[in-house]
């Protein structure tokens, strides 16, 4: 698919638009699973505690003038911070060629940057916060269900009664698994924020799609969790953070949602079709 002049403007509006917004989203992990506010006080060194000058704090520009430290310490800072910017912006600009420029971005931008957020959050504390999922269960269900009385607007990406199902099916699944691992190992496999998150999924893709995110999030894992049992050495006892796992299959079926499902139905339809033959 080839741009035109206008589309690449805003295209990179938007990616320029994401390493703003991921440079907040940095501020987010950082400081709320240390309790502290995101607005109070300024963005400052985390060695020496050196307010940052708005010239150093330009997302990713910044960080590869400095050569990655502080300016006033000279201590390392940690190479997220533009990962996280860069993904946000990679991120933003997918969003904009898939959704096209309408009111269906604003719910959609957030909803991809509070995968991110948790992500991250949870790969460093084992933690999925609730003062990320709630708020946006609550902004869910009420712009879905706004999307189903004001029907002639599109604003956002479900309408009320397929969000409620997928927001419970991916709820209702993952707690049968919990429960069911519980059951059989003794130990707890995830906790009630990956069942939450998921539910949050579901909410903003609807049930096809949080169904297909729990396969390719349990096929990720997979792939990833036992090369480092096997490497670090882990027990079964020990836990690997699902939430990024969730994340990443969540923007996958965002963004090739469709796709994978109605390649799932060919294939499917193929087999029956061979049985068929004699």
């Amino acid at each position: 698919m080839f741009l035109d002049s206008m589309q690449l403007y805003w295209t990179m509006v938007f990616f320029v638009f994401g390493l703003v917004v991921g440079s907040f989203v940095n501020v987010i992990i950082y400081r709320w699973p240390r309790q502290e506010s995101i607005i109070w006080p300024a963005s400052h060194c985390p060695h020496c505690l050196s307010p940052i000058r708005v010239m150093d704090n330009i997302p990713v520009i910044s960080y590869l003038v400095l050569r990655g430290r502080c300016r006033h310490c000279h201590n390392r800072i940690s190479p997220i911070y533009p990962i996280v910017e860069l993904l946000v912006a990679f991120c933003f600009m997918a969003v904009v060629l898939k959704f096209g420029f309408s009111l269906v971005l604003i719910p959609v931008l957030l909803f991809v940057s509070a995968l991110i957020a948790v992500s991250f959050i949870d790969l460093h504390v084992q933690l999925i916060p609730d003062r990320i999922t709630f708020p946006l269960i609550v902004l869910g269900l009420l712009g879905s269900g706004l999307q189903s009385l004001i029907g002639k607007i599109e604003f956002w990406p479900i309408t009320f009664i397929p969000a409620l199902i997928g927001c419970a099916t991916g709820m209702f699944i993952l707690l049968a698994i919990l429960f069911s691992y519980k059951l059989i190992m003794g130990v707890e496999g995830m906790g009630m924020g990956d069942v939450k998150l998921l539910g949050l999924i579901g909410l903003y893709l609807g049930w096809h799609k949080v169904i297909l995110t729990l396969i390719l999030a349990s096929f990720v894992g997979t792939i990833i969790a036992v090369p480092v049992f096997l490497i670090k050495g882990k027990t079964r006892s020990e836990k690997i953070p699902f939430g990024p796992f969730l994340s990443i299959a969540a923007l996958l079926s965002l963004f090739y949602g469709d796709f994978l499902v109605q390649l799932y139905l060919r294939i499917t339809a193929l087999d029956d079709l061979s049985m068929t033959l004699p």
